[in-house]
């Protein structure tokens, strides 16, 4: 793990945040919607509960914590590979999370066709490895965003590697 965990103070429930955003190069801008880093921090002994609203897929890292679940209507899934891909979600999910560092990007639709190659279709309202869709490119996003040293950097290692998948079609 290259990240370091920040030091985030905690609320008055146990639980604190820290989130970024950023929009992607102009050249994967019309496949992505944008990556976002989702640092938290629960107190021992506190449950808390993310919701995931309904959205266009997501490849996802979990770059330290624990394992973690998310219920999608009446699936849950567990744990969630922590090199995933999130199919397009039509409900919300639920998910119990502790301490840890969630780090993606969403896909637009025409990102998926590009990207993905896969019938998105199936995928609503699933989360599978990415490796099972993208086994090369998992191994590379995989070791090149958790050497990252911050969100800057995670952020050039996925493109880096989204940027030679769509040159590869």
């Amino acid at each position: 793990m290259a990240i370091t965990p920040p030091d985030i103070p905690l609320g008055e429930a146990g639980v604190g945040h820290k989130i970024e955003f950023a929009a992607p190069s102009p050249d994967l801008a019309p496949y992505l919607g944008g990556f976002y880093s989702y640092h938290l921090r629960v107190a021992d002994g506190v449950h808390h509960e993310e919701v995931f609203l309904p959205s266009w897929a997501h490849i996802r890292v979990l770059t330290y914590g624990s394992d973690w679940s998310m219920q999608i209507g009446r699936l849950t899934f567990f744990p969630v590979p922590r090199l995933s891909l999130c199919g397009p979600s039509s409900l919300a999910g639920i998910a119990p999370v502790s301490t840890g560092n969630l780090f993606g990007v969403s896909l637009s639709p025409r990102g998926w066709a590009r990207l993905i190659r896969t019938n998105a279709a199936r995928m609503a309202d699933n989360i599978i490895p990415l490796s099972d869709v993208l086994p090369k490119q998992s191994e590379d996003i995989w070791s090149n965003v958790l050497e990252a040293t911050d969100f800057s950097g995670q952020i050039a290692a996925m493109e880096a590697v989204l940027c030679q998948r769509l040159a590869s079609t």
